[in-house]
């Protein structure tokens, strides 16, 4: 078994935030964290495709939906994974959503002493979240979940129907941003695979970076740990011959690679950066791309209405 590492943080008020992309495993892992004794969600949202729920915080998905849709970047659409507009934190219309987050986050922590939450839309507002971290006097505690790009992408396109390419760039995007934003600091690594494997050391490694309340090695917790691992979410034999882009595969190998150090490798910030600023220089393409789909879909609206009025008699 590898060695637990407790890693140093700086003083302040801590808030965990767990971070990854959207099937990775971080609903598993936020119950997993409320069973640690930190405070995760005031509901766990049970739903068809998240049975043991998806614990996450209505207030702050809202928020991040709506940061989304103002900025033309909602889920459901195309133009989902395309680069953000520069400092778009700073847009009024969004910072008036951020002070409405602030002022919710300054009630409801309130006295908690471990409090957190989990989105995976956290992933790409991070710029935004810095700025409520320092006003409100928090220092993260982060916790990166991550799994093999592929399983995400069968996941995906089982519940939302992404096309393949999507579902591989919006891995990229989201787990790129989050390396790229955290960067050195302190991260507690959670690969997907290990809860079935090693889930010993993820839970001591959990407790560790997070100043849990309740101990790992407690046999009451450990059993009821296992009751969330569900075996039959694992998936291994599905993905056959799926074969990933080199440099997804290159920057998976080294987001495992670092679980253990609990930082990110100098090569997987490098990549993280670089496909950020890659992200940067097509984002003319990008805008000129999303504007000729918002005309598309104008244009095939407009014919539907004229396709719905009564012909003159």
């Amino acid at each position: 078994m590898s060695a637990i590492i407790r890693l140093e943080h700086p003083t302040g008020r801590p808030v965990v935030v767990v971070l990854g992309m959207h099937r990775s495993g971080t609903s598993m892992c936020a119950h997993i964290l409320s069973m640690l004794g930190l405070d995760m969600a005031d509901d766990p949202q049970r739903r068809p495709d998240a049975l043991k729920g998806l614990w996450e915080r209505e207030e702050i998905v809202n928020a991040h939906d709506r940061i989304l849709q103002l900025l033309g970047r909602d889920y459901a659409s195309p133009l989902h994974a395309h680069a953000l507009a520069p400092g778009w934190w700073a847009e009024p219309a969004v910072r008036a959503v951020r002070n409405e987050l602030i002022g919710w986050l300054r009630h409801r922590i309130g006295d908690s002493p471990r409090f957190g939450f989990k989105d995976p839309r956290t992933c790409r507002a991070l710029p935004m979240w810095r700025e409520i971290f320092t006003d409100l006097g928090l220092e993260p505690r982060y916790v990166f979940c991550v799994r093999d790009p592929r399983q995400v992408g069968r996941s995906l396109g089982d519940r939302d129907r992404f096309a393949h390419d999507d579902r591989e760039y919006r891995w990229m995007v989201y787990n790129a941003h989050a390396v790229a934003a955290v960067g050195t600091a302190p991260v507690c690594i959670v690969p997907y695979e290990a809860w079935f494997t090693d889930p010993g050391v993820l839970l001591a490694r959990l407790a560790a970076h997070t100043d849990a309340s309740m101990r790992p090695d407690e046999p009451e917790l450990k059993a009821a740990v296992a009751g969330v691992i569900d075996a039959g979410l694992r998936h291994d034999g599905s993905i056959g011959a799926m074969r990933l882009n080199s440099i997804t595969q290159d920057f998976y190998e080294q987001l495992t690679a670092s679980a253990e150090a609990g930082r990110f490798t100098e090569a997987a910030i490098g990549l993280a950066q670089h496909f950020v600023g890659f992200e940067r220089l097509m984002a003319p393409a990008h805008s000129e791309l999303a504007q000729m789909r918002l005309g598309l879909a104008e244009a095939a609206k407009q014919l539907a209405a004229m396709h719905a009025v009564p012909a003159m008699a």
